[in-house]
């Protein structure tokens, strides 16, 4: 079985003296993370910069920042056209526009290596380079997250050159961040990791996306169930419908069998019981085997991506979730707006 999750190479030692590193920090009401964050990157093995750009934060984002050492540069008034995030890497940028620039959110741990290993990767080309972190859970319900996770694995081709960037762990020269416009390019958009990476593929040069496993995780919706469906509601429709249509067909082909795999099994059960009508030994059996064959290729396919553990054998759970999400999400792109951290954001491209 072909790996879908290439991890982030080991950094490659050259004569080559290193350029500075500067890392953006967005920041909304991120106390506690930053709290996690912050001493992880004053540990890195490459020398690095940090600015954390408190967005408006009525927490002690800002008094965090300080105490662990990084540069705090206090958000201006949101620009109309642009979301929170886009306007605070923008400003994070400009405030050192020099060298290689690491765009990194505030829930994510990275290990003491990581960016000696962004840095190694964006030294060797002219491009971006993002990184999927390892999605670390300790609820069940968080659990109901694996789709979404493999599903934009398969789509980011993690490790092989494609346009699919995600916004997380980014990493690129700051001369090829302000060459294609960087943020300011993308302003409005709620899918800026996508855009971004769009947008280094127009201008002729690479982008490539790496799992993240043992080198950087994140505890993606430790709020729960509500947290987890507003944020993928806010992005899973509009990134889906703007993937490469080709690539894309090919996903929805697979995931056509997984549906199929999901519920072959648990009708022929349930219409046992309720009939009392047995299924043929041979529908059993076949139902059984594409069951059990695609839960073992989906536990595979999400091991390098998170501690999902066994939880690709409740595949209708993941399937209904998934297109739960999914048709609200188109729902709510056609309205036009969703609430996320407090601002109304557009959901229109």
């Amino acid at each position: 079985m072909r790996p879908i999750a290439r991890p982030l190479p080991e950094p490659v030692d050259t004569d080559t003296p290193r350029a500075r590193v500067n890392i953006v920090v967005p920041a909304r009401n991120e106390e506690a993370n930053l709290k996690n964050l912050l001493p992880r990157l004053s540990n890195q093995t490459y020398p690095c910069t940090v600015t954390v750009v408190d967005d408006h934060s009525t927490d002690k984002t800002a008094e965090v920042a300080r105490a662990n050492g990084a540069i705090v540069l206090a958000s201006k008034d949101l620009p109309i056209g642009w979301t929170g995030k886009n306007w605070a890497c923008w400003q994070g940028a400009n405030q050192n526009p020099y060298g290689l620039l690491v765009f990194l959110d505030a829930d994510t741990l990275p290990s003491k290596t990581l960016i000696a290993r962004l840095a190694s990767q964006v030294e060797m080309a002219n491009g971006l380079i993002s990184v999927q972190p390892f999605h670390r859970m300790f609820k069940w319900s968080e659990r109901f997250a694996a789709t979404f996770n493999l599903l934009g694995a398969m789509g980011a081709r993690l490790g092989r050159k494609a346009s699919l960037a995600f916004g997380p762990v980014l990493a690129t020269k700051s001369s090829d961040y302000f060459a294609v416009g960087g943020h300011k390019l993308v302003s409005n958009s709620i899918i800026e990791d996508v855009e971004l990476g769009r947008a280094y593929e127009a201008a002729g040069l690479d982008v490539k996306t790496f799992a993240g496993r043992n080198q950087v995780e994140f505890r993606m919706y430790p709020e729960g169930i509500g947290q987890m469906f507003e944020g993928f509601t806010k992005n899973l429709a509009p990134a889906l419908l703007s993937s490469n249509w080709l690539w894309s067909l090919g996903v929805i082909f697979w995931f056509s069998g997984v549906m199929v795999a999901s519920w072959e099994l648990p009708y022929a059960l349930a219409k046992w019981a309720l009939t009392g009508v047995a299924p043929t030994t041979s529908v059993l059996v076949a139902a059984v085997i594409l069951y059990v064959g695609y839960a073992i290729q989906i536990c595979v396919m999400l091991k390098p991506l998170g501690n999902f553990g066994i939880s690709a054998a409740f595949m209708p759970l993941g399937v209904i979730t998934f297109i739960g999400v999914f048709g609200w999400s188109v729902i709510r792109a056609a309205k036009g707006d969703i609430k996320w951290k407090g601002r109304t954001v557009s959901t229109k491209t």
